[in-house]
């Protein structure tokens, strides 16, 4: 029998040695020599088997190694699993004498486990892989350390396994996290609309790049701030708030309003966000500023509405209008007076200047009434050169004066034509509402008789009621 050259202390002194190294990393030198530890273990002839390893000093060291272990032989297969590999498969002892190589699930992964054996068994060099690993049932995730070690006479690789597959679960999941935020703020900041979610507390809890320049705040001081303080400047919520009424009925609401803060109009959808209970825990607000859509809308209401050269109304929302106030003067026998404006001579101007010049003097025209009527009164051009002129609960005397004074402001009026300047005049007709008056049409027509009455008797001038006098 071989003679042992070490004494059992040698013997502990080693292992423990061993197990430092392998428990705190790759050790520093390249090979692992064992020598020592099989000098006991050896046969008659000084050789030993690998087979056997379960029987020797490092044999017992490896399967009370709390860390998954292999050894691989010069053949590429399994020669040896430790204990604690049962951490990652529960049929341990059918992976000795397999394929080191099977472990790994596909073809890619197999080559370079491959080519580190190969060149561990070449080079002697410490290596260090990560990589999926297929260990029984089940795949996983593993950072590999593999390290060659001298048996005596034989070599092999001793393969220590640390699973990471929570490790990179965990990690893939902050990943995933991370993207579905980014994803999210990518998403809602590419977005014009203000979106924002907030809390039962009116706090905001998260917000988009459209909703905090508009409210000229950075996201992250706007969030925990009230929803209200924010757009609204107020220390409370304003009475049309949707958030108040979700909070009452759990309903989606929407309405546009005016936010004067802000100086934009906004339509904004209000959605409740629900717990597992169904309990509202807050919102989602989506806000679109609709400023342009108003202005256009008011545009488009003022061309239907309006007569685009003068801006005062055309003649079918005159009329509208003109019926409106007839039904509340015959209702509530309020006064109500109208007239009929026609300008002199406006024909023989466009004759003899042209229609362009015809066409400053009704925009003068237009401009006078704008300036002398009164909230409540009205006027718009009923064609051509003709004007209507109404004044709701206002006696005849009343309407005849403000009528002199555009009269007088027309007359005062210098246009020029190259270098011929000239004045214009204008004519009118005044009534009032009277009872005998069965529709606005019976005002219009006594209108059209006065005003027929002060062009028979020399124009430029007003007449009440077709009686020929100037009040």
């Amino acid at each position: 029998m071989f003679e042992k050259k070490s004494t059992e202390d040698d013997d502990i002194r080693e292992e423990t040695a061993l197990a430092g190294s392998l428990l705190n990393g790759i050790p520093s030198t390249d090979t692992i020599d064992l020598s020592r530890l099989f000098t006991q273990d050896l046969t008659l002839s000084g050789s030993f088997d690998v087979s056997a390893i379960k029987k020797t000093t490092f044999g017992k060291l490896l399967l009370a190694l709390p860390v998954p272990a292999f050894l691989v032989d010069e053949a590429g297969d399994i020669a040896f699993c430790n204990e604690a590999l049962m951490k990652l498969s529960d049929d341990r002892r059918t992976l000795e004498g397999r394929a080191f190589f099977s472990l790994f699930p596909d073809a890619e992964e197999t080559d370079r486990a491959r080519a580190s054996v190969e060149r561990i068994f070449k080079e002697r060099k410490p290596l260090l892989r990560q990589g999926r690993m297929q260990v029984g049932n089940r795949t996983i995730w593993a950072r590999i350390y593999f390290r060659s070690v001298r048996l005596e006479k034989e070599r092999a690789i001793l393969v220590l396994i640390e699973d990471l597959t929570l490790e990179k679960r965990q990690l893939e999941l902050m990943q995933t996290i991370e993207r579905a935020k980014k994803e999210w703020e990518r998403t809602f900041d590419a977005v014009s609309d203000l979106i924002a979610t907030v809390d039962e507390d009116y706090k905001v809890v998260r917000l988009n790049k459209a909703m905090a320049e508009k409210a000229g705040v950075r996201v992250q001081d706007a969030v925990g701030e009230p929803c209200y303080k924010l757009i609204h400047g107020t220390d409370q919520p304003p009475a049309f708030c949707g958030i108040r009424k979700i909070l009452t009925d759990g309903k989606e609401h929407s309405y546009e309003y005016y936010e004067k803060n802000l100086g934009c109009y906004f339509r904004e959808t209000v959605c409740p966000i629900h717990d597992d209970s169904g309990t509202v825990i807050g919102c989602v607000i989506v806000a679109r500023d609709v400023t342009g859509r108003k202005k256009l809308e008011k545009e488009l209401q003022t061309l239907a509405n309006h007569d685009d050269l003068t801006g005062l109304l055309n003649r079918r929302q005159s009329r509208e209008l003109l019926n409106a106030a007839f039904e509340g003067s015959r209702r509530y026998s309020h006064p109500l007076s109208l007239c009929i404006l026609d300008m002199d001579n406006l024909k023989e101007v466009n004759d003899k200047f042209g229609h362009h010049a015809g066409d400053e003097v009704l925009i003068r025209v237009g401009e006078i009434v704008k300036a002398e009527l009164r909230r409540s009164d009205f006027a718009g051009r009923y064609g051509g050169d003709e004007f209507i002129i109404v004044f709701p609960n206002t006696p005849i005397r009343g309407a005849s004066e403000c009528m002199e004074r555009i009269r007088e402001a027309l007359g005062g009026s210098v246009f020029h034509a190259g270098s011929v300047s000239y004045n214009i005049g204008c004519s009118g007709g005044i009534v009032e509402y009277v009872d005998g008056d069965i529709s606005p049409d019976d005002l219009i027509r006594r209108a059209d008789r006065a005003l027929y009455t002060a062009k028979e008797h020399g124009r430029n001038r007003i007449v009440l009621d077709g009686t020929g006098r100037r009040p």
